[in-house]
């Protein structure tokens, strides 16, 4: 009996690279990601984290190199045409529609993912199901209590944990945070932290995430990547970062408790 091929990787990116003028932002970067990992990259102000994030959901395009999602190239494709293919994306800063309700938000992302985007504000009552499956996943962050609220009005956490409901409103297999939890109270940090695990368990996603916060990198991560000055310094796991004598040096400063 012949044996079935392996799967490929969610997520492979293979020698990627961009620079702006003379500045190499991303150099050389090559790692893959195995389907339902929750992963982090970590790395120093300017070290390419974004920029990284930007290149895998066609923000920007490379200027050498591949990105690949599910064996298939998506490098050069439109950052609607890769959502589509199945990757969501959370920004560091929100992006969400502060004039709009919460509801509004994620449904927009709803229809958007069916191409039912005509007249969506004006009508949005009249789609249902749509309005059903908004809830149902503003249930998952604890935000549909606020489905009813200007997304302006929301704390700053909220807006948060809303920017990531629009990203699973359009059903992605791999979820891309950016610094999901940038300027919370610890509280909210707990919380936020406590959303995305049981988001990522329940949901069967691949989530890779950037964050500062060390203890929650340390805290919930199967994998870690380090960038520095564009370049992938390392990866492994938490254990092994924590105590990789290249990292210590270049970010760290010292070893993190386990």
């Amino acid at each position: 009996m012949e044996n079935t091929p392996a799967p490929p990787p969610v997520l492979e990116v293979r020698h990627l690279s961009k620079a702006f003028g003379g500045l190499k932002v991303t150099h050389d970067v090559s790692f893959a990601i195995p389907r339902g990992e929750l992963s982090a990259i970590i790395g120093p102000n300017g070290a390419g984290k974004t920029t990284l994030f930007n290149l895998i959901t066609g923000k920007l395009v490379p200027d050498g190199g591949e990105v690949l999602f599910k064996g298939e190239r998506i490098d050069g494709l439109s950052p609607a045409d890769i959502a589509r293919k199945g990757i969501g994306r959370a920004f560091q800063i929100t992006s969400i529609f502060k004039e709009r309700t919460v509801l509004e938000n994620v449904l927009v992302a709803v229809l958007s993912r069916e191409k039912r985007t005509g007249r969506l504000f004006r009508r949005a009552t009249a789609h249902h199901d749509a309005v059903r499956e908004a809830i149902e996943i503003l249930a998952t962050l604890s935000l549909d209590a606020k489905a009813g609220e200007m997304a302006g009005s929301l704390p700053h956490g909220d807006q948060k944990r809303l920017d990531i409901a629009v990203a699973l409103a359009l059903n992605p297999e791999l979820v891309l945070l950016d610094e999901p939890m940038a300027g919370m109270s610890p509280e909210e940090r707990t919380t936020t932290v406590d959303l995305i695990r049981k988001i990522w368990k329940e949901k069967g996603l691949t989530l890779l995430f950037i964050e500062h916060d060390m203890d929650v990198v340390f805290g919930i991560s199967e994998w870690i990547r380090v960038l520095n000055q564009g370049v992938l310094l390392a990866e492994g796991t938490p254990a092994q970062i924590s105590r990789n004598r290249e990292v210590i040096t270049a970010y760290l400063g010292e070893e993190i408790d386990e």
